[in-house]
């Protein structure tokens, strides 16, 4: 984007209260522009100035609805913030409040106008208490929006790749039966005092299990082997239509490459099919690497499920899953400790609120 397009708050004429004001344009179609302002999974890619990365994001994009998000600094400390959207008319027009946890309420307008296919936004926030405040802000939204830019560039490339997408291996496809009726094989995907259970491969374990179950809620899992890092993964909720079919978005943190998962369950007398999609993969290799990954996965999941199934799950939590899991989780059973403390990492978002800790 040429900067000369940009026109930030000392650029424009002096207001008697401290207001920024920033104007901008996008070489997008003004609905995808609206999208990237009201949905969560596009928001976690660019909501945050440079150094900066969300955390954690949930919102109701209504009128009066809530929102909430949290991003992590260089530093390692995680500022939260949250408000609530006082006006929405899509695609033209979004204002909501917004409030670090601690600080003063401000009010943010987002108005979009098209002009020859591209999008010019002005935004205005209101309310702050000095011009250093104001500054500030100026300069991580300044930044944000140049992230917001070369994100749009690559969703409407990725867009376009994928309607011309040859099939060239790069899609990963697995199906399973349980012994299961499909109510319960969808439940056990639908909450995390059970995904704490059964989600990763051999090997692994969840040291952080957060997630907001419904249509564009937001999950973030962490896979951590017995010694070294951990392996981080989030995506949002696309569809769910129980107990018929879920879909995620799936972001690998250390790439930053976003793929879709799409699971059917289809009922076949007391048994279930899971029909598994992964889409779309930077390489044959990699696929292949995530088909290790999902088909020790369920086979994990298929035990947990007769378990669970069968009542075999009270006394010591997790201890079925003794070889390669969790030294906490394990250190935990011995101690009688319930499942919800003994995983102390369930994590449920809603709006203004987050139960656990990582």
């Amino acid at each position: 984007m040429d900067p000369v397009t940009d026109r930030a708050a000392s650029d424009l004429p002096a207001s008697p209260e401290p207001v920024l004001e920033i104007e901008r344009f996008f070489d997008a179609p003004r609905a995808l522009v609206f999208e990237m302002w009201t949905k969560g999974e596009h928001m976690h890619h660019w909501a945050a100035p440079d150094g900066f990365a969300v955390t954690f994001g949930s919102g109701d994009a209504r009128l009066g609805g809530k929102w909430r998000s949290a991003m992590k600094g260089p530093d390692g400390r995680e500022l939260w913030l949250s408000g609530t959207y006082r006006e929405i008319d899509p695609p033209h027009r979004l204002v909501f409040t917004h409030q670090w946890d601690g600080g003063v309420e401000t009010v943010i307008s987002v108005t979009l106008e098209e002009i020859d296919g591209r999008t010019r936004m002005r935004f205005r926030q209101t309310g702050f208490t000095s011009v250093e405040s104001r500054d500030g802000h100026g300069g991580g939204w300044t930044e944000s929006f140049a992230t917001l830019d070369r994100y749009l560039h690559g969703w409407i490339s990725a867009d376009a790749a994928r309607a011309e997408a040859p099939d060239d291996g790069k899609v990963l496809e697995i199906e399973r039966v349980f012994n299961a009726p499909r109510a319960l094989v969808f439940k056990l995907w639908s909450a995390p005092e059970h995904i704490a259970r059964w989600w990763g491969p051999q090997g692994l374990y969840l040291s952080h299990c957060e997630m907001e179950f419904r249509e564009g809620g937001y999950w973030r899992f962490c896979m951590m082997p017995e010694s070294g890092d951990g392996h981080w993964v989030h995506g949002v909720y696309r569809e769910i239509r129980a107990p018929e079919r879920l879909s995620f978005t799936y972001t690998n943190e250390r790439d930053g490459h976003e793929m879709l998962v799409t699971l059917d369950f289809i009922e076949q007398g007391d048994k279930t099919m899971l029909k598994f999609r992964q889409e779309r993969f930077f390489s044959v290799a990699e696929r292949d690497g995530h088909a290790y990954g999902w088909g020790s996965t369920f086979g994990i999941f298929h035990r947990y499920l007769g378990l669970y199934r069968d009542g075999d799950l009270s006394g010591e939590p997790l201890a079925w899953r003794e070889h390669g899991v969790a030294a906490d989780l394990k250190a935990a059973a011995l101690r009688r400790t319930p499942l919800p403390a003994a995983a102390a990492l369930v994590a449920v978002g809603s709006a203004g609120s987050r139960h656990a800790a990582e």
